[in-house]
């Protein structure tokens, strides 16, 4: 799984080294719909699956819980300054919710 997909070179790496451990399914979030085109047409046919959409909604949803056993990711950056205030907000409740702590803003 990697939830910040772009183009894929992660994933493209990962393929590199994927007959050592074997590789029975592939998935990828990505929100920006150029880089999930791109990545797409790049890996589909490599078995990756491109999600499009806010890798935050897609773990929450509990058909995506206890799916994956790794996590391949070189997060973004994004100066907090150019985050929404209620994205920060959901993001957040959803810490709180899910892990019980409380962060800032």
């Amino acid at each position: 799984m990697e939830p910040a997909l772009a183009t894929g070179s992660l994933f493209s790496a990962l393929l590199s080294e994927a007959d050592q451990f074997g590789l029975a399914q592939a998935d990828g979030v990505e929100i920006d719909p150029r880089y999930v085109e791109v990545a797409q047409k790049l890996w589909g046919a490599d078995g990756l699956r491109v999600h499009t959409g806010d890798f935050v909604e897609f773990a929450a949803d509990q058909r995506n819980r206890g799916v994956y056993n790794l996590l391949c990711t070189n997060p973004p950056y994004v100066r907090h300054h150019h985050v929404p205030p209620e994205y920060k907000i959901k993001l957040q409740a959803r810490v709180a919710q899910e892990l019980g702590l409380r962060v800032s803003g």
